[in-house]
């Protein structure tokens, strides 16, 4: 299963391997999909800059990464 990490950051992806290493999932950053606008990063705190992501941006028609399905975990 695929995991799409809403950043270009590539440190933020090497944590997220290194914590789920031997899983399930395959983490994708953004830079692994074609071209998804950027969010600003306005908010006071990780969360609230990580939160704003998906709930103001949906992935371009046919970015999804193979192997998800609409509504699953990681294409919200």
């Amino acid at each position: 299963m695929k995991l799409l990490l809403a950043t270009r950051n590539p440190g933020k992806l090497a944590e997220l391997r290194r914590i789920l290493v031997g899983g399930p999932l395959d983490v994708l950053g953004l830079a692994d999909v074609p071209e998804f606008p950027d969010t600003p990063e306005t908010g006071a705190t990780f969360a609230e800059n990580a939160l704003a992501k998906p709930a103001t941006r949906s992935p371009p028609p046919g970015s999804r990464p193979s192997g998800t399905t609409p509504g699953s975990p990681s294409t919200r």
